[in-house]
């Protein structure tokens, strides 16, 4: 029997805990503890459906690590995916990947600990997925790319190959960036923009050809 942490109660929470079960990471026979401040009571409700053994807490540093085996990170926010993971380092448990069996990931490919590789994504020869990293249903990185840690790239995006993603991005639905560009951190693109050109770091892009603008 292993103890799981899931980072984050959120709807995101029900869904990655398939995944785990998809990939056979845990059974019936584990127990979960779910940390979250202002989890919903719809949320709560349906954790409780999903599992048997679960517990919440909603203060972090009432953790104690001898209690828990694996930690998995949930939200699809870049900046709390981050925050959950410098939180995780203090209290020194171990961060997993989840790699769903429908997902394709080449041989060659580098997946660093805490990434969520979901089902139908495909992460190409050579590519580099940072620390932390939630690639969604359908995403493509392409061969020889770099994804920096704690980015979120959403449903059916696509990184084409050669390009470089720093940290604690955020591609939205179906946003596309074109062979060979680099995005410095913390930068957005919105869903359905296509990326031609190098972005600086904290830059906002939209549109097709996608128009950049500093947000912060």
């Amino acid at each position: 029997m292993n103890k799981f942490l899931i980072y984050y109660g959120g709807s995101g929470s029900i869904e990655i805990l398939s995944y785990m079960f998809d990939a056979k990471i845990c059974n019936d026979n584990d127990k979960f503890l779910v940390y979250d401040e202002k989890i919903s009571k719809k949320n709560l409700k349906n954790l409780k459906k999903k599992i048997k053994k679960i517990h919440f807490i909603k203060n972090i540093n009432n953790l104690k690590k001898k209690t828990i085996n694996y930690c998995v990170i949930t939200s699809g926010f870049p900046v709390l995916r981050e925050k959950a993971l410098l939180n995780i380092k203090k209290k020194k448990i171990k961060l997993i990947s989840i790699i769903h069996p429908l997902s394709y990931v080449s041989k060659n490919s580098i997946i660093q600990p805490g990434c969520i590789i979901t089902p139908f994504s495909f992460i190409g020869p050579g590519a580099k997925i940072g620390t932390n990293c939630l690639i969604n249903v359908g995403a493509r990185i392409g061969h020889n790319s770099e994804v920096g840690k704690s980015t979120v790239i959403s449903s059916n995006s696509t990184i084409n190959g050669f390009s470089v993603i720093g940290n604690l991005n955020f591609l939205g639905t179906g946003a596309v960036v074109s062979p060979g560009v680099k995005t410095g951190n913390n930068c957005k693109i919105s869903s359905n923009s296509v990326v031609i050109k190098n972005m600086e770091s904290r830059y906002f892009a939209h549109g097709n050809p996608a128009v950049t603008k500093k947000i912060f």
